[in-house]
């Protein structure tokens, strides 16, 4: 059983099938590779983050796009709505290897809660482009039966929730 504190509690999943606005932070960890070209003695002994933002699917689209037209570079697909582009403006930080896997997610401090927004899919290189993740919404109606297969959510009991 694990024993929630005030650093160790449950996430929320992302319901809303939409982008987030791009002033909206998430945040991605993991302990991937610190490397664009990483290998494994390139990643991290210590649980890393990213801030990044939302790229909305057809400015994502069209990114990848242009990029396989000047790479020439066969086979990248269109993005579709099971997947969420996000990136740094700045170019610098993003999901690497060894970070598939690892949670997109909205942070509200105000209510203690995580919420997590996709799962850390795919990307060229590491800040090349914008990381594609899996679109956790999209995947409710399978994610819940499996969770929750008696069809209760549980109601958390854990003092860091309030109701609002």
């Amino acid at each position: 059983m694990i024993q929630f504190s005030s650093e160790i509690w449950p996430a929320c999943l992302h319901t809303d099938l939409r982008d987030e606005h791009p002033d909206v932070k998430l945040v991605v960890t993991g302990w991937g590779s610190t490397v664009p070209e990483g290998t494994a003695s390139h990643r991290s002994n210590d649980l890393l983050k990213a801030q990044l933002q939302t790229v909305p699917l057809t400015e994502c689209n069209e990114l990848f796009k242009e990029y396989q037209q000047f790479t020439k570079e066969p086979g990248l697909q269109n993005i579709g709505q099971s997947q969420y582009c996000a990136y740094d403006p700045n170019g610098k930080n993003d999901s690497c290897q060894g970070d598939s896997g690892g949670p997109l997610h909205i942070s509200n401090p105000l209510q203690a809660s995580v919420t997590i927004v996709g799962v850390v899919s795919y990307g060229i290189g590491c800040a090349a482009l914008p990381g594609i993740y899996t679109r956790v919404a999209y995947y409710l109606d399978w994610i819940e039966p499996i969770v929750w297969p008696n069809g209760v959510i549980p109601k958390p009991t854990n003092s860091l929730y309030r109701e609002i």
